[in-house]
């Protein structure tokens, strides 16, 4: 049995776009952009080839979209999901490359990972071999659902992920693990999934403009310089063992732990309403602490960004009283430095970004509070209920909504002893109080 890793990276070409040519066989052959209203900020979800040949792409703003397409009447825009339904089809493939796959994992709803790692013997005997085997599962998802799927086979997740784009549109591209080097060395580093422009233009300034001269590194100066993920990145490219390496770099838990963690939200449309902004801000404190506990961190400063239509952009924070890692001790410090800074006009951008991050396992004698420890424990719940449930199974602190009849999703918000859950019963709902945190 070959201990080569085999991964497949599955991805539906232009989904969005595909989606709705089967419900409107007129726009097949036709530029057809989906999402991100011209003018406004939303994304562009997904352009077809014939629109990208007008430089319009998925991730690119509605603004940016407009602008690419004035002059050019026949490029179509479906800013409202004609069909919607996208889940539906997503469900279905996911059925066929499941039932097709010993180790399966849906990375969104139109990219796939497959892990067929061991089945060498397997493969080559039902089916000819992986790229015979990549093929027949792309007939089987064209047979269900009548959409176009590539596929890209590499030894890592990395490397399978940028053969995915050459097998675009609607083909197989494999790389063998001695080939994989090779191959990505001849990219730019743009083309490295997880490598935005803020990176590549700083990898530039350091002389790095392809793969090839990354590999070129010191590996310490590296994750040093650049920082953890991009060190595992690079040792990923080469196909070389991430964890074990990982374990052996000199500078530790230094590397490992983030320098900060925080999470922005670009308004949909600028917004001078106190309450939306605190329950944006809310928000964004949630997502923050649940990284923390993830990664059993906790922080000690916490800074917010403000951003108005003009792009005027401002951060303001400072220290919290104590370590902490949950809502309800850092969303009051992030609230108090929010309005420190707003001056009432209206925002197109909220930010939080919490730094002066520690290990909570170094701290074991750190005295909590008893609010703080019934902190741990309340938010700890939620984070398991969602996990378990999805994000929008159980709903915490300001803005949350009182349950209508119909609804029968327990909901928390913020009352004058703490939080309180929302429960429907019978007819009517009523709140119950939970133990202050």
């Amino acid at each position: 049995m070959s201990s080569n890793r085999v991964i497949f990276l599955a991805d539906l070409d232009t989904f969005f776009v595909e989606v709705e040519r089967l419900a409107n066989p007129d726009l097949i052959g036709k530029p057809v952009v989906v999402g991100g209203r011209p003018g406004g900020r939303g994304v562009i979800l997904a352009a077809s080839y014939e629109a990208r040949v007008f430089g319009i792409k998925s991730g690119i703003s509605g603004y940016e979209a407009e602008k690419l397409a004035k002059g050019h009447p026949e490029i179509i825009f479906l800013h409202d999901a004609a069909v919607g339904g996208y889940n539906e089809y997503s469900k279905m493939v996911r059925q066929v490359l499941e039932e097709g796959s010993p180790d399966f994992h849906a990375r969104s709803i139109d990219e796939f990972e497959m892990n067929f790692t061991g089945c060498d013997r397997w493969v080559d005997q039902l089916h000819g071999g992986y790229i015979a085997y990549a093929h027949e599962l792309r007939r089987r998802v064209r047979e269900k659902t009548k959409l176009p799927l590539s596929i890209g086979i590499g030894p890592n997740r990395m490397i399978a992920k940028m053969a995915s784009r050459h097998a675009k549109p609607d083909g197989v591209f494999r790389v063998l693990p001695d080939q994989a080097r090779t191959f990505a060395s001849i990219h730019k580093v743009r083309d490295v999934p997880g490598i935005g422009p803020s990176t590549e233009k700083r990898l530039n300034k350091a002389g790095i403009e392809t793969v090839g001269q990354l590999f070129e590194w010191n590996e310490t100066l590296l994750s040093r310089t650049h920082g953890l993920w991009l060190y595992k990145t690079t040792r990923a490219l080469k196909c070389q063992d991430v964890e074990k390496a990982e374990k052996r770099v000199v500078f530790g838990e230094y590397l490992r732990r983030p320098k900060s963690i925080g999470h922005q939200s670009t308004l949909w449309a600028d917004v001078d309403d106190p309450k939306e902004l605190s329950g944006v801000l809310w928000k964004l404190t949630e997502r923050s602490c649940k990284r923390l506990r993830k990664k059993n961190l906790t922080t000690r400063h916490v800074t917010v960004m403000l951003r108005w239509p003009g792009f005027k952009t401002v951060t303001h924070g400072g220290r919290l009283g104590t370590e902490s890692r949950i809502e309800s001790e850092i969303f009051p410090k992030a609230l108090e430095y929010f309005h420190q800074a707003w001056d009432g006009r209206p925002l197109r951008l909220v930010g939080i970004r919490l730094e002066d991050l520690e290990s909570a396992e170094e701290r074991p004698f750190l005295i909590r509070h008893e609010t703080q420890e019934k902190g741990e424990r309340l938010f700890g719940a939620v984070d398991r209920i969602r996990e378990r449930f999805g994000d929008k199974s159980l709903a915490v602190g300001p803005g949350t909504r009182r349950l209508k009849k119909q609804h029968v999703k327990p909901e928390l918000h913020p009352n004058s002893h703490g939080f309180g859950l929302l429960i429907q019963q019978g007819e009517e709902t009523r709140e119950e109080e939970s133990t202050p945190v």
